[in-house]
């Protein structure tokens, strides 16, 4: 999976804008964002590749809308998930229909005029650590979930890191059922120059991204259940702290 922007989200009554993403893809047949810190997708703001084939990995959603606390969610990892989206067309609606269940149904719009930058997708994250913080994730060898409805587009899963907030460690090999991800699984899309290195010990959040591309519109309705931290202690993470 990453990426590159990511989200506001509302936690304790307060907005807090949080960095995350999949970056800029230059060279990716899908294209899309994953995340990031403006509402614009793409690491560097600079869009897809002059063949139309590229993208970044998302967007800070200052237009995130929904916000659920790991409470409220049934979550056993992290301080909650929101969700996010491009400014450009893409769609997005946020359910949790029981405890420790995410659901995401809508639209990755389709790239048009080479608007990488602008249109990228959305999708959900789940926070690990307050703005401003980080989580430690060295002490885990990855992590897991369960997903129902895979898209037909392109998903990229992956973690952010704190102090790069534009390019995020993600694989887009996801399949129906249980997936098992670890961190070597993980890697920045071959746009990113130069490359970064994953900091296990200072992580943002993880996140589950339907990225456009500039073949057309990407449905997409899925739901995510049983996220958790595999290895360290007894596999299961506890809740996110800063760091």
């Amino acid at each position: 999976m990453r990426y590159s922007y990511f989200f506001l989200s509302l936690l304790t009554g307060s907005l807090f804008l949080a960095a995350a993403s999949c970056s800029s893809d230059s060279n990716s047949n899908n294209g899309g964002n994953t995340g990031g810190t403006t509402n614009t997708g793409g690491g560097d703001n600079t869009g897809g590749s002059p063949d139309g084939t590229g993208g970044g990995t998302g967007g800070a959603p200052s237009n995130a809308d929904t916000f659920f606390s790991a409470d409220e969610a049934g979550l056993s990892i992290g301080l909650g998930a929101y969700n996010y989206f491009d400014m450009g067309g893409s769609t997005i609606a946020l359910t949790n229909p029981e405890p420790g269940k995410l659901c995401a149904k809508g639209t990755a719009a389709q790239v048009v005029n080479m608007m990488y930058s602008e249109i990228w997708g959305g999708g959900i994250g789940v926070l690990l650590a307050e703005d401003g913080s980080s989580f430690d994730a060295s002490q885990y060898d990855g992590f897991s979930f369960d997903i129902s409805g895979v898209p037909a587009g392109e998903l990229r899963v992956g973690v952010t890191n704190a102090s790069d907030s534009e390019n995020a460690f993600f694989t887009n090999d996801i399949s129906e059922g249980t997936n098992t991800l670890y961190w070597e699984d993980l890697a920045q899309g071959d746009w990113v120059t130069p490359p970064g290195t994953l900091e296990l010990s200072a992580v943002k959040d993880i996140q589950f991204q339907v990225a456009s591309n500039d073949s057309g519109d990407v449905p997409f309705d899925f739901c995510i259940s049983n996220l958790a931290f595999v290895g360290g202690n007894d596999g299961m993470g506890g809740m996110g702290g800063g760091n």
